[in-house]
């Protein structure tokens, strides 16, 4: 069932800060995507998923960090 649904375990990956985690596990409920898509990672136990930013937030807007990938694009 792994195979074509999130798990807890992907979904952890997906929100991870490490750099196997970063731009993985991108399907909300079918992770069959990623697997055919190439972006699969797998959790691996032996480095724990740290989660939070990979970059601080220099602000206390609270809309700021939802634009804020937007405006350094521009």
């Amino acid at each position: 069932i792994d195979l074509v649904f999130n798990t807890p375990s992907a979904h952890r990956v997906h929100h991870g800060r490490n750099p196997y985690c970063i731009d993985r596990n991108y399907g909300g409920t079918l992770i069959i995507w990623d697997r055919l898509f190439g972006t699969f990672t797998d959790e691996r136990p032996e480095e724990p998923v740290v989660y939070g930013l990979v970059t601080p937030v220099n602000s206390f807007n609270q809309f700021y960090p939802q634009v804020s990938e937007i405006y350094h694009l521009i």
